[in-house]
């Protein structure tokens, strides 16, 4: 996790304005202070989220996911290349990082989850079969 942590803070993806992370097992919530009870919600929804369906196994080795919560127009365009969508997904190395451009509403909030859970889903299934080989 040492080296996923210092290729994201060396990436285009970080900000200054990251002075705040919540983390637990390979998933990373990145944002400013002043948006401390919003990344709290979402890291209470990915991670039940993701525990009811992994439990246990998700703490084994695999990908990090970072989740990077911009202050809505605070340097999300120009992290993620111009993108205007809500939220961009792109990997880094064999980690992933999620931009989030403001507040989502509770729909797009309901995708990233089914985003992070696609990514664990994908990264267990070539876990098992690489254990039956």
């Amino acid at each position: 996790m040492g080296a996923s942590v210092s290729r994201l803070t060396q990436s285009q993806y970080f900000s200054p304005i990251f002075n705040t992370a919540v983390f637990d097992g390979p998933v990373r919530i990145y944002f400013s202070q002043k948006q401390e009870a919003y990344a709290l919600e979402v890291y209470f929804k990915i991670s039940s989220q993701l525990r009811s369906i992994f439990g246990e196994a998700l703490n084994r080795k695999g990908p990090s996911v970072f989740v990077m919560l911009h202050p809505k127009g605070e340097g999300y365009e120009e992290s993620f290349n111009g993108s205007d969508l809500s939220f961009t997904v792109t990997p880094l190395d064999s980690d992933y990082v999620i931009g989030v451009n403001g507040q989502l509403s509770d729909g797009d909030l309901k995708t990233l989850i089914e985003r992070v859970v696609q990514i664990y889903s994908k990264d267990q299934a070539s876990s098992e079969s690489e254990s039956r080989i």
